[in-house]
């Protein structure tokens, strides 16, 4: 029996059952030859008919000044014109620079700072924040007890949990 062998795709090669035309007698072929026909007739009509409004907008712009095709881009999606920083008051814009403002330069790092703090002394999050801030260390952050958690937590070759929410210096 010979081996039966599939071209590119796992398409079976011409010539090989089930091609679909080959089942079509020659007036069923033509019919489906003329149905494409009308089918592409209809697809150029529509062309043309858009080429003519198009020609139409192109002689609009000529009239306004400007050279078909040469327009600027269209915006994609995002923010609408217009609500930059430029549009914002000088006072909002003054308020938000002046919390970003410049990061505040530290001696030594937080995981130092709490590690010097805590040497000898189990504290809570908040107070092991309270006693690195009493110490000199200098922070914008609105949330710097969660800081203080996170670096607690993610150095624990420093420090050592002892309790819920307590913690020593290793």
């Amino acid at each position: 029996m010979a081996k039966k062998t599939r071209g590119r795709r796992g398409r079976k090669p011409a010539g090989a059952s089930g091609n679909a035309l080959q089942t079509l007698s020659i007036g069923e072929l033509q019919a489906e030859i003329s149905r494409r026909q009308r089918g592409a007739t209809a697809i150029v009509k529509r062309r043309e008919r858009l080429a003519a409004k198009l020609a139409e907008i192109d002689r609009h712009l000529v009239s306004l000044g400007i050279e078909p095709g040469s327009a600027a881009p269209r915006r994609g999606p995002g923010r609408p014109r217009g609500s930059g920083a430029a549009a914002r008051p000088a006072a909002a814009a003054v308020a938000r620079r002046g919390k970003r403002g410049r990061r505040p330069k530290n001696g030594q790092s937080l995981v130092d700072a709490l590690h010097k703090v805590m040497t000898g002394k189990t504290l809570g999050v908040a107070e092991a924040a309270k006693a690195v801030l009493d110490e000199g260390y200098k922070t914008k952050s609105s949330n710097f007890r969660t800081v203080v958690n996170q670096t607690l937590l993610v150095n624990k070759d420093r420090f050592k949990k002892v309790e819920r929410g307590r913690y020593t210096a290793k």
